[in-house]
């Protein structure tokens, strides 16, 4: 789904069920961690049990996903850095349209972090959606967007946002079967790329 052409791409390889890569590595620094959603899931994002604590998995989690995808990922920033001075990371990522009793979720969560997201990027990129017609929120259902660690709230030429798309929009519901919007919402998602990068 996020595939503009240009520069590098990092994939986890994994669930997040397996290991979220987007977590802290130390428990300690994950606020989610407290509910069982730190790198290794104890519970589901609903809260329902999933699996007992196992330090020996934990630690195989972080060597064979968490710590060699974060090593990619920060080979590349500082590539980015080196070659251009600064670097945009966009974190794709898609959620399912299952939302808790009484809350809607929105066709596009955009996840800003308040020092790698100027605030400029996230209204181009409200703007581009909303002006196709989409609903967007801000860091909902999913809030924050990656950054390597050795850049963490320590250097602002990595800028970093998260797109999160709504799988209503280009799957059948409930499967993995691709609806008669794939390509359209495939090329929504290019062109808003390209919008983010045409203002930096």
């Amino acid at each position: 789904m996020y595939d503009p052409g240009f520069g590098a791409r990092v994939v986890a390889g994994y669930s997040r069920l397996a290991c979220d890569v987007e977590r802290f590595r130390d428990d300690k620094d994950e606020p989610c961690a407290k509910n069982g959603n730190g790198l290794l899931y104890i519970n589901t994002l609903r809260g329902e049990p999933l699996r007992d604590a196992d330090p020996a998995l934990r630690e195989r989690a972080l060597a064979e996903i968490y710590d060699p995808h974060h090593k990619k990922l920060a080979e590349a920033v500082e590539r980015a850095l080196l070659s251009a001075g600064r670097c945009l990371i966009i974190d794709g990522h898609s959620f399912g349209d299952d939302p808790p009793p009484g809350v809607g979720l929105p066709d596009f969560c955009i996840g800003t972090d308040l020092f790698h997201t100027p605030r400029e990027l996230f209204e181009a990129a409200r703007s581009f959606l909303t002006e196709r017609g989409f609903s967007v929120a801000e860091n909902f259902p999913f809030a924050g967007s990656i950054a390597p660690i050795k850049y963490y709230r320590k250097n602002k030429n990595v800028v970093s946002m998260m797109i999160e798309t709504n799988r209503r929009l280009y799957l059948v519901n409930g499967t993995t079967q691709k609806n008669g919007r794939f390509d359209e919402i495939k090329n929504v998602c290019a062109g808003l790329i390209g919008r983010i990068r045409s203002i930096l």
